[in-house]
């Protein structure tokens, strides 16, 4: 099985106005079959680390590097 790194990105401006990506989390999964799948697992485990109902409420894009 492939190891997914799954990183959870949200965009803020800084204070001329400028885009920045800033990374809120990066989880590792290493039992998933599909990239689907890892993501699903990712999304569902930082949810529970935050304790919050959607990863959205943090982030604003999921990045996948397999």
């Amino acid at each position: 099985m492939t190891t997914y790194h799954v990183r959870f990105v949200k965009t803020l401006c800084d204070d001329t106005g400028h885009q920045h990506k800033c990374l809120q989390a990066e989880i590792e999964v290493s039992r998933a079959r599909t990239h689907a799948r890892a993501v699903r697992a990712a999304e569902l485990k930082f949810q529970r680390v935050k304790r919050i109902e959607n990863w959205k409420t943090y982030a604003d894009v999921v990045e996948v590097v397999d």
